[in-house]
């Protein structure tokens, strides 16, 4: 595998709020690029990876926010508890957010929680601009944002979300091709919306 980058954006962020341990770290970015393959043990894999960074740093948000999306790709895994995994999943968000309330990537995860499962429509999207505001450069943000203007009809008004992220990130574009596939479906089945692009990020 290829060892893990901190590109500048992130190393920006990092030394704003924190010294940075590298070899936590690149934990981190292991167990974000494990999670991209979206197996299931992929999913259990990573949040050893996670897990291992917190015992070299337990305050690091940074795995908090990593905990949390993995758990949250337990939600949707037919074999697991939901609302076990939805519990463990808000427990990072919010220790996450705990330790470091600037980061996009937590006030991410703790808006797929409340869209995904609260069904918290104002919490999902008040996160979503949150985390927009906080780190314009973050196409997870964008991309939820636009799963919510989705979820609500609003496919038009979503459209320029997933393509922001797009151009922050072109690999986002098969999850928001599946996004875009499946947006009829998603009154019905809400919770499957989150599932193909937690990894990326």
């Amino acid at each position: 595998m290829q060892r893990p980058v901190v590109t500048p954006d992130e190393q920006g962020h990092l030394s704003r709020n924190r010294v940075i341990n590298p070899d936590v770290y690149e934990l981190y970015l292991k167990g974000r690029h494990i999670m991209e393959r979206g197996g299931l043990k992929d999913v259990q894999n990573t949040i050893e990876y996670f897990q291992s960074g917190l015992e070299k740093d337990p305050d690091n948000a940074l795995l908090y926010t990593g905990l949390a999306d993995a758990y949250i790709d337990k939600m949707m895994d037919v074999h697991e508890s939901p609302a076990e995994a939805t519990t463990q999943a808000r427990t990072a968000a919010e220790k996450a957010l705990q330790l470091d309330d600037s980061l996009a990537e937590a006030h991410t995860s703790l808006g797929m929680i409340k869209l995904a499962y609260d069904w918290d429509w104002a919490g999902a999207e008040h996160e979503f601009n949150r985390a927009m505001e906080l780190n314009p450069g973050y196409p997870l943000a964008y991309v939820m944002y636009g799963q919510y203007l989705t979820m609500l009809g609003r496919q038009t008004d979503a459209m320029p979300f997933f393509e922001k992220a797009h151009r922050l990130d072109p690999l986002f574009g098969q999850g928001m091709n599946w996004v875009i596939r499946n947006n009829s479906g998603l009154s019905s089945n809400h919770v499957s919306v989150v599932q193909p692009i937690t990894g990326r990020y």
